[in-house]
């Protein structure tokens, strides 16, 4: 009797656990994509980048000279970001919107950029 009972609890303990859902597995979400945008002089390199929703760009100042990275046209700034950059300092700016962004640096005419976002 002792050995049935025995058997029968070891089943339902068995049954129990063979019904219980598996864990879940973490996700690994991904990572927001980066890219970067130097100043090496009067110049954004590189001029024009293509990237996906959610992506950041970075601009570093790699110059001596002051620069900034200034949302639109130099006759019609939007207003979305406006960063001055000494030599050495940057500026991020995370794009969640599709679309064509057209940015400048202010005291450089011709230091003109574009962030196409897909």
């Amino acid at each position: 009797m002792i050995k049935k009972s025995i058997y029968i609890l070891f089943l339902s303990i068995f049954l129990l656990a063979a019904c219980q859902p598996a864990p879940a597995e973490p996700v690994d979400e991904p990572s927001p994509a980066e890219i970067e945008v130097t100043m090496p002089g009067r110049v954004f390199d590189p001029v024009e980048v293509t990237i996906e929703v959610g992506t950041t760009v970075r601009w570093i100042n790699t110059d001596n000279e002051f620069h900034t990275v200034t949302a639109g046209t130099r006759d019609n700034p939007t207003g979305l970001f406006d960063a001055p950059l000494d030599p050495g300092e940057e500026f991020s700016y995370t794009f969640d919107e599709p679309g064509t962004y057209e940015y400048h640096c202010i005291p450089h005419f011709g230091m003109d950029g574009v962030v196409i976002v897909e």
